[in-house]
């Protein structure tokens, strides 16, 4: 799963608790979280900052020139959540805040 985000997305503080706790009940049985910060509007203190204040547990990749998130992904928004499955396809895309009801089943979704 890559979540795209960004220090002062309001959203993405929101549901930055859930995907830590989704990647701490899911990564025994394969789940990789990797969040990809907007870097090019943010500010790299301000990822470590958010990085430190939530203990975020899985890898933060920073797109500073926005071509994953914009050439890679077509991002339109922030958060964003792209589920991909074992053999590497995308299965969902998710554009706001993901909701904790449907998080477990798209996670199941990509680890059959």
């Amino acid at each position: 799963m890559i979540n795209f985000w960004a220090s002062w997305c309001e959203p993405c503080r929101i549901e930055m608790p859930m995907l830590i706790n989704a990647y701490q009940d899911y990564s025994d049985d394969g789940l990789v979280i990797l969040g990809l910060n907007v870097t090019e509007e943010d500010t790299l203190e301000a990822v470590n900052s958010f990085v430190d204040e939530f203990v975020v547990p899985y890898p933060i990749l920073l797109d500073q020139l926005d071509h994953v998130s914009h050439d890679d992904y077509m991002m339109i928004g922030l958060p964003m959540s792209v589920f991909i499955d074992r053999a590497g396809v995308v299965k969902r895309v998710v554009i706001g805040a993901l909701r904790e009801d449907e998080i477990d089943s798209y996670i199941a979704e990509i680890l059959r």
